[in-house]
């Protein structure tokens, strides 16, 4: 995982959400998959931004 994976998630998510319209594959709401993805990038991005701030060492 890293910023690479989260902003991949993010863009994807958010090309579903605007670019999209009310598309429905079977069950699921493209536009609601979009959300689901463009949330998931932005949950990566914070914990990987967390998690390399814990590698630094601290002077």
């Amino acid at each position: 995982m890293g910023y690479g994976l989260g902003v991949f998630l993010l863009a994807l998510g958010l090309i579903l959400v605007f670019a999209v319209n009310e598309v429905q594959v079977g069950p699921v709401e493209v536009m609601t998959l979009g959300w689901i993805l463009a949330g998931a990038g932005v949950l990566v991005i914070v914990l990987t931004a967390v998690t390399m701030s814990r590698r630094t060492p601290r002077a």
